[in-house]
């Protein structure tokens, strides 16, 4: 009597993919190996400074569970490290670039791998070039007629928290389901 013994293919678990994933992590370990041993004393420099570590992980994990952004953590942190208002704004913008540079790129490939041809989506792309054209020309104008900020960073940062805890306090508190209708606002970024 003959019996049926199934076989399975193997899948190829080192695809492309895996390898592309190999090649940047090696990269980046890499060059961090060679910056971090430029360095007269590196392991003093991270006792050092290591503790910023934890307040970029704590400044994430705000930015990202409230939609806040982490310069609700960062802003009084450089003023108790004595920043001046330049500084800080510098500073935060820097990291700014880097979280927003990230998320844009990673919603960009979210869309061109799932959702490209998704008419739910359809606004996507218009909805990003009227952001950024309106982004683009905030920074031209303030540079352009020189704004000053209204007031000192810490009387605004201060103002700013206390209307961002009442939010989020009135919000967990009020939580709504969200209707699956558009509203009329959201129909210009239909149109193509």
């Amino acid at each position: 009597m003959l019996t049926y013994i199934p076989t399975f293919k193997r899948k190829n678990t080192f695809s492309g993919q895996y390898y592309r994933s190999l090649t940047v992590l090696l990269t980046l370990l890499s060059t961090w190996i060679v910056w971090f041993i430029q360095f007269a004393q590196p392991f003093e420099l991270i006792k050092e400074y290591g503790k910023f570590i934890f307040l970029g992980i704590t400044g994430a994990i705000f930015a990202n569970s409230t939609g806040a952004g982490g310069g609700v953590i960062f802003i009084p942190v450089f003023s108790s490290l004595d920043f001046t208002e330049t500084q800080s704004v510098s500073t935060s913008f820097m990291i700014q670039c880097f979280g927003m540079t990230a998320g844009a790129i990673s919603w960009a490939r979210y869309y061109q791998q799932h959702h490209h041809m998704d008419k739910t989506w359809c606004g996507f792309i218009p909805c990003i070039l009227l952001c950024a054209c309106f982004s683009v020309l905030g920074l031209w104008s303030s540079e352009l007629w020189q704004l000053t900020s209204p007031s000192s960073l810490h009387t605004s940062f201060s103002l700013f928290s206390i209307a961002l805890g009442i939010a989020i306090i009135f919000s967990s508190k009020h939580r709504y389901l969200q209707s699956k209708s558009l509203k009329s606002i959201d129909y210009p970024t239909f149109r193509t």
